[in-house]
């Protein structure tokens, strides 16, 4: 199979290593990188004939400890219109089962904010380039991915972003299917420029919050305005 040639970085403190799947902290706090080699990724390594560039990033743990959590790039490869294409989420998803990994917390995937072009491939408009159909399949079927996996679609050029677990994105094409409804989900600005607010939020709402649900923090960190006090 063919796939663009592999980045992994492992994270600035291996020696932190997630607990299962239920730290998100480190999780939030690549996001920066994470979006940074999937931009990278669209940009240098992507290989489309009709120049329809997409790069993605994944955030991959395992469990026992015997790796530290990395974040692997990857990017699409479709050089004609005859070859299977092969998008970036899969390339990710490919690299992280062949390296041993037993789930992916998080992926961002980056592409164009452009309606038309994403019409031209998905459909349907959406605010930013949602994995495709073959890609959502891909997910289904891959042991890395459950429901709960964060789904990070950005745009190339700035921060305007959706967040989605793989359930809710599966909804949101099943009921357009089914009922004939489009639904959109809100759209966010990450402002990369200020991670640290919301690295501070993720904390905050963790510490206010009883019974914490990890994925449902880091959907409200990630999505919602920040505005924290000193």
């Amino acid at each position: 199979m063919v796939s663009s040639e592999r980045q992994g970085r492992e994270l600035p403190d291996p020696e932190q290593e997630l607990q299962e799947s239920t730290d998100y902290s480190q999780f939030v706090s690549a996001i920066p990188l994470m979006v940074n080699m999937a931009r990278h990724g669209a940009e240098n390594e992507a290989f489309s004939y009709r120049e329809f560039h997409v790069g993605a990033s994944a955030y991959a743990v395992k469990f026992d400890g015997s790796k530290p959590p990395i974040v692997i790039g990857g990017a699409n490869y479709k050089p004609d219109q005859d070859t299977p294409k092969y998008c970036a989420e899969m390339d990710v998803i490919d690299h992280a089962t062949e390296d041993g990994y037993d789930h992916i917390i998080g992926m961002v995937i980056a592409g164009t904010d452009d309606p038309e072009e994403i019409r031209a491939v998905m459909n349907r408009i959406t605010p930013t380039l949602h994995p495709c159909g073959a890609c959502q399949t891909k997910m289904d079927n891959s042991r890395l991915i459950t429901p709960e996996t964060i789904i990070v679609t950005i745009a190339l050029d700035s921060d305007k972003a959706q967040i989605h677990t793989f359930d809710d994105l599966k909804m949101v094409y099943e009921v357009e299917e089914q009922a004939g409804n489009a639904i959109q989900s809100p759209v966010a600005e990450l402002d990369l420029a200020n991670w640290g607010q919301r690295e501070d939020a993720f904390d905050a709402i963790t510490q206010a919050t009883a019974d914490v649900d990890p994925v449902r923090v880091t959907r409200m960190a990630l999505s919602s305005t920040v505005r924290l006090e000193d």
